[in-house]
């Protein structure tokens, strides 16, 4: 008498829940989507003019360096990878047919090529506002200053 019996789940929870994975999978994928057309553009910008890139990559780091952005980008990472390893955990057999494996492999491969390209991006921006910094009152230019390679020290 005082066991309680659990009851099935209700198939709309499942559907539900099955609704909102998806969702959340292209959300994630289309903000990844963003970023990876923003950068690649930019990238063939460059075949055309450098100038016109880096004119282009000062609007692309201003719209991705910002915190809500950032956080949304690295939360759309994590949020599709985990996505992609639930669903790999949820097949209970890891007997992939070529075309599920070459896209499993793709996408954890060009995920972890993007964050690595965002943090040297970020590196590379930091470096420039460096070497483009001018030197405050008092400080010699050798202490605020990194010379770029065409430049001569003396």
């Amino acid at each position: 008498m005082g066991e309680s019996v659990r009851s099935p789940p209700r198939l709309g929870s499942k559907r539900r829940r099955h609704r909102m994975i998806r969702r959340l999978r292209l959300t994630s994928g289309l903000v990844m989507l963003g970023y990876m057309m923003m950068h690649l553009a930019n990238r063939a910008l460059g075949l055309v003019s450098l100038d016109a890139m880096e004119q282009t990559l000062l609007w692309v780091v201003a719209i991705w360096s910002q915190y809500p952005m950032l956080a949304l980008l690295f939360g759309a990472f994590l949020v599709h990878y985990l996505l992609a390893l639930w669903a790999l955990w949820q097949r209970g057999t890891l007997r992939l047919r070529f075309s599920e494996l070459l896209q499993l492999v793709l996408g954890f491969a060009s995920s972890e090529g993007t964050l690595r390209s965002q943090e040297a991006g970020r590196l590379v921006h930091r470096h420039r506002q460096m070497i483009h910094r001018k030197p405050r009152a008092g400080e010699g230019l050798c202490r605020t200053r990194l010379y770029h390679p065409s430049e001569s020290v003396h």
